[in-house]
């Protein structure tokens, strides 16, 4: 654990020298320095129904959270100032519904399984710094969940999830290599239809390709060089990734409407429970200035257009 915290803060100290230099948003992590961060104390939520982190006002890192057992968790909340490293697990809590995340975080090996209700996941892409290196994620045996989003992973295993639809991978994943990265058992996965990749220069392997193909995955990509030729020697279904279009798409559902509005004055109003994700970040910054009420009020005045 102490070589996880060490390595932690190394990243810290690497990436926070750029804080200043970066375009900050209304739900940015603070400017500080070494100085201002701490390591968090362990944590026992055992038996309880929600399992709150304490609040801090400075950067906190939180390694190694473990929420396993626990019939009784529902939510888990874990605002923003912390930085989470090292394992994240939520293991066999038959009734946890919502998992509440902060943006940072640094090196964290993800597992979630047996979490029967969680509808959905989305792992910090940390989209104002550098400080998320990678990750390897494992999720399987949640039978309600259908939608997976997964941010810098290296390594990725998908398995037993028989309500998934649609997955998405935010930010490059830094992958050894694409065998290790897409590793997804499609005949235990029967309804996943739609897989998001946002990175142009990560393409399936040809043995994935004819996976993809195989199972009717629809890949949503970008409109790069080679990326409609590649696949379609495979036969995968594809469709090119509009950056036009997705533009105030808050919330990545493929539309631009209301909800994505509400969603933006949500997110600036309580970020802490209202999150936008990477790519959310980027298609609700319709002016290049940072999320503010005016991208909502765009969105407004699009849809009174149309």
């Amino acid at each position: 654990m102490k070589k996880r915290l060490l390595t932690a803060l190394l990243s810290l100290t690497i990436s926070i020298t750029s804080f200043a230099a970066i375009p900050t948003t209304a739900a940015a992590a603070p400017q500080t320095d070494l100085s201002d961060v701490q390591v968090a104390p362990d944590f026992d939520f055992t038996g309880q129904q929600i399992a709150e982190l304490p609040a801090v006002d400075k950067l906190t890192v939180a390694a190694n959270l473990k929420f396993e057992n626990n019939q009784e968790l529902e939510k888990v909340v874990i605002p923003e100032n912390y930085v989470l490293s090292g394992s994240l697990k939520f293991s066999r809590c038959p009734n946890l519904k919502e998992i509440v995340m902060p943006e940072l975080a640094t090196e964290l090996w993800v597992t979630i399984t047996e979490c029967d209700k969680l509808a959905s996941f989305a792992m910090p892409v940390s989209p104002q710094t550098d400080l998320t290196q990678f990750s390897y994620v494992t999720v399987s045996n949640c039978k309600s969940m259908t939608e997976l989003e997964v941010s810098n992973a290296r390594r990725m295993s998908v398995k037993d999830m028989p309500a998934l639809e649609t997955l998405k991978l935010t930010a490059s994943p830094h992958a050894a290599s694409d065998e290790e990265y897409y590793n997804i058992d499609y005949a235990s996965c029967p309804k996943l239809k739609d897989i998001y990749l946002y990175n142009a220069d990560v393409q399936p392997t040809p043995k994935e390709a004819a996976l993809m193909a195989e199972n009717g995955i629809t890949i949503h990509c970008p409109a790069a060089d080679g990326w409609g030729t590649y696949l379609g020697h495979y036969n995968v279904n594809y469709t090119f990734i509009d950056a036009e279009a997705l533009q105030g798409d808050a919330n990545c559902d493929g539309n631009v409407d209301m909800a994505d509005a509400v969603l933006i004055m949500q997110s600036i109003a309580n970020p802490s429970k209202y999150k936008l994700t990477g790519q959310g970040r980027k298609n609700a910054d319709t002016d290049g200035d940072g999320i503010t009420s005016g991208d909502a009020l765009a969105i407004q005045k699009k849809l009174l257009i149309l």
